[in-house]
């Protein structure tokens, strides 16, 4: 178990696959990470994408980086899961300007 304080440098992040923008392997001092855990399922957190969409535009050349960790999605196996989270962003999000991990 990890003990973080204020201060405390963030943890790297590991998750499968980057499904939208560049992998990102460390947070970078002297930047801002937002990391939001969400699912397609969602209902809540599919309706706060396009602000999440809205704040990368506003504060990206102030070092705000929008990352959204797609952590639940319901199928048989890990690919088909992607595919259907990839084929869902396609539809839903083609302009989604912030990376998407699974």
């Amino acid at each position: 178990m990890v003990a973080l304080r204020i201060g405390s440098p963030a943890p790297s992040i590991k998750v499968e696959n980057w499904l939208r923008g560049e992998p990102l392997t460390s947070f970078q001092t002297g930047k801002v990470y937002i990391v939001e855990f969400w699912a397609t399922w969602c209902g809540p957190c599919v309706d706060g994408m396009p602000h999440l969409m809205q704040l990368q535009e506003k504060y990206k050349e102030s070092g705000v980086e929008i990352v959204g960790v797609a952590a639940s999605e319901d199928a048989p196996t890990a690919h088909e899961a992607r595919s259907k989270l990839d084929a869902w962003l396609t539809e839903k999000f083609s302009n989604l300007n912030y990376r998407i991990a699974f």
